[in-house]
């Protein structure tokens, strides 16, 4: 039951875009995580994306993750301004954790559809990955502090589409945490952009799950965190 209330389904009406989501809960002493990702469209032009991983593993950490995703779905239809949705989640994380170390890292993405532009928000999270034009480059936002550790806002970063034609992959660090080879090197980010730009024949709906197979390949078997994504593409391309 908590592992289905990790899997919203995406509020979204819209025919401009499409957001394909993918879930896979760590399964490591048979324990579920706090990954979690939501999308809200709260008018015709405006998409609101979260991919969010509460630290640890098991019942509470991922009922901490329902309920931030929940109260973030609540703040983006209220209207809240845009700068006050992550401290105000974070009020609800600190209020809310069993443990005073308990933090949050997430990913937040406000799309302007007409505009071509994009507004990310990173708080100790792991870039988004932006595939246009044929190539892979992660988005430069400032990375900001986790939530829970430092209350501080984090930074807005405008992202601006040259074509119609782009896709963006939101992430948890479950998919770039697993090694690489005999050593101890991690896949980390700009390992997770050469297997996106390896997968040019890979559809759309199937590339988060191409990928984690990639990443378990590379691995040498399962990976251990959790891995939530969102992938959304405008246009139908890359």
């Amino acid at each position: 039951r908590l592992e289905r209330g990790l899997l919203p389904r995406p509020l979204m009406d819209t025919d401009r875009i499409a957001v394909h989501p993918f879930y896979r809960p760590g399964r490591h002493a048979a324990l579920i995580g706090g990954d979690f990702y939501d999308v809200v469209q709260i008018s015709p032009d405006r998409v609101d994306l979260i991919v969010g991983d509460v630290c640890g593993h098991g019942t509470d950490e991922a009922a901490l993750g329902v309920m931030l995703r929940v109260a973030w779905r609540a703040l983006v239809l209220a209207r809240v301004p845009d700068d006050e949705v992550l401290p105000a989640l974070e009020q609800v994380l600190i209020s809310e954790r069993r443990l005073q170390e308990t933090f949050t890292t997430v990913a937040t993405v406000r799309l302007d559809l007409p505009a071509r532009r994009a507004t990310v928000r990173l708080a100790g999270h792991p870039p988004p990955l932006l595939l246009t034009g044929g190539k892979v480059a992660p988005v430069p936002a400032p990375g900001g502090l986790l939530l829970g550790v430092a209350p501080r806002p984090p930074r807005a970063h405008e992202l601006e589409f040259d074509s119609d034609d782009w896709s963006l992959l939101m992430y948890t660090d479950g998919l770039i945490e697993g090694r690489v080879g005999a050593g101890d090197e991690r896949l980390d980010v700009p390992g997770l952009a050469a297997l996106l730009d390896a997968a040019r024949d890979v559809a759309l709906p199937d590339l988060p799950a191409w990928l984690v197979g990639r990443a378990e390949d590379a691995n040498g078997g399962p990976l251990s965190d959790d891995v939530a994504m969102l992938l959304i593409s405008s246009g139908g391309g890359r």
